[in-house]
């Protein structure tokens, strides 16, 4: 039951960190011409308690991809199916956080 409380936890704060870039990306597009301006307003928008934490993009690409293939693998130890699919999307979620990294 623990497990999958802290996969729950891990998927929903790992979604929410790529759902406000996505947001934030669309919302302020054309606000900021350069990318090292939109990377620090990306950085400004949020809480000053998790600015630190997203000012290194690597540091920060790595704890979501660790978040998402924590909250994957803990979901594929599951026997019910919605806890594989959500096990599954999580590890496509990893393989994104990778692949960003490139």
């Amino acid at each position: 039951m623990i497990k999958k409380i802290l996969a729950i936890l891990l998927m929903v704060t790992g979604l929410a960190a790529v759902g406000h870039w996505i947001l934030f990306s669309v919302q302020n597009q054309k606000k900021y011409p350069d990318f090292e301006m939109f990377k620090s307003g990306y950085v400004n928008s949020l809480p000053s308690f998790l600015q630190p934490l997203f000012k290194n993009p690597v540091f920060s690409t790595f704890t979501l991809l660790s978040i998402f293939l924590v909250a994957g693998l803990l979901f594929l130890n599951e026997k019910k199916r919605g806890y594989k699919i959500a096990g599954y999307c999580c590890l496509f979620m990893a393989g994104w956080q990778l692949f960003s990294l490139m």
